[in-house]
């Protein structure tokens, strides 16, 4: 096995899913929804930030 198919292993085996449904998605619409009730209108919009917006997260 070469450097690069160990990488390519490793990486497939701890990504992390993304998209509507995951447990991460889940947990950020839960936060989202408390941030909402305390803001009210204050809060225009959420997003998510740092290795998951990027596609580059693993578990």
């Amino acid at each position: 096995m070469t450097a690069d198919e160990y990488l390519t292993n490793l990486i497939a085996r701890y990504r992390v899913v993304i998209g509507e449904g995951t447990s991460a998605s889940s947990a950020g619409n839960s936060v989202y929804q408390v941030a909402k009730r305390w803001a009210g209108q204050y809060l225009r919009k959420g997003s998510y930030s740092g290795s998951y917006a990027k596609g580059t997260a693993f578990s």
